[in-house]
């Protein structure tokens, strides 16, 4: 039996990180789509913008409301909320619409969170969130989805590749 489970903090990150993204992207065209996917502003010296964000970067949830546009990386064997554990390009000629992305984003992290952590997701303790674009970054250029690992029960320590739990 498969059982569908968000829990409310993923998707308020989920939901900060994909406006931040948005706007991110947006002041990075003048006007024009970028011509490639890959569309990335620069992070500041204080944290990583979002749309840098890469497999294998650890984070904790940001404790700010509203739009997120940058996430301080921890090191994975330091205690930390967030794990991206995927990420891949969609294929799609044409934006198809927020539903559509957006359960594109969930089932493709689906199928990869069985494979990273090493037990089924419907047996599993932990939990993920997709980021996937919306309109706005999809002019912009991106195709990209991230997908994230977290805990439900708080921050880990060291990566979740394998916990099998």
């Amino acid at each position: 039996m498969t059982r569908a489970r968000r829990s409310a903090a993923g998707v308020a990150l989920a939901a900060g990180i994909a406006l931040a993204a948005a706007v991110a992207l947006s002041a990075c065209t003048a006007g024009t789509p970028a011509p490639t996917p890959a569309v990335t502003p620069t992070p500041s010296a204080d944290g990583v913008g979002v749309v840098d964000l890469g497999v294998g970067d650890c984070f904790d949830e940001p404790s700010a409301g509203g739009t997120i546009s940058e996430v301080e990386t921890t090191p994975c064997d330091e205690p930390h909320d967030l794990e991206v554990f995927a990420s891949w390009l969609l294929d799609l000629e044409a934006f198809p619409g927020q539903a559509d992305i957006d359960a594109l984003g969930w089932d493709g992290c689906r199928g990869a969170f069985d494979a990273f952590v090493g037990v089924a997701y419907a047996d599993s303790a932990l939990d993920y969130v997709s980021l996937a674009p919306t309109s706005e970054t999809w002019a912009a250029g991106d195709r990209e989805v991230l997908c994230i690992v977290f805990d439900p029960a708080g921050p880990v320590t060291g990566s979740l590749r394998g916990a099998a739990r």
